[in-house]
């Protein structure tokens, strides 16, 4: 994140057919690391998924895709005849790599929770881009996770 530098407009895509039309180009606000963007994004309020045919999304939806994305820490138990111990290790390494990913996770939601308004997280998917000092980094990510 762009933590020294000030409040930037990001676009919206111009895929995004719910806030977009054809004369004007929306933007969504990085305000920088702010307790006020953050006491603002902190209870849901879910809104329409402009990837999805504009349907109004839901916890489950949001479970699922944060379900998916955790379950790749699994795969370290399916090495297990590779250890010396399995019956310590698993449940040690298991253990670890959950906690591990909860607090990436946590870190990374609450930094956008506090630097990004909640219109520029609903309407643009790849925000961290245009915010991040190394953009392609987010690319890289997305693509090798």
């Amino acid at each position: 994140l762009h933590l020294l530098v000030g409040p930037l407009e990001v676009p919206i895509p111009e895929a995004n057919t719910i806030v977009q039309n054809a004369t004007y180009l929306v933007n969504g606000s990085y305000t920088g690391l702010s307790w006020t963007t953050f006491r603002h994004n902190l209870y849901q309020n879910y809104t329409y998924d402009y990837t999805s045919d504009g349907q109004m999304t839901d916890f489950a939806t949001v479970f699922g895709v944060l379900f998916s994305g955790v379950t790749g820490i699994m795969a370290g138990a399916n090495m297990s005849g590779e250890l010396k111990d399995p019956g310590k290790s698993i449940p040690w390494g298991t253990m670890s790599a959950v906690l591990f990913t909860l607090v990436c996770y946590l870190t990374v939601a609450g930094l956008s929770a506090a630097a990004c308004s909640r219109f520029l997280m609903a309407n643009n998917f790849m925000y961290m881009m245009p915010i991040n000092s190394i953009p392609p980094m987010i690319t890289i990510g997305v693509l090798t996770a």
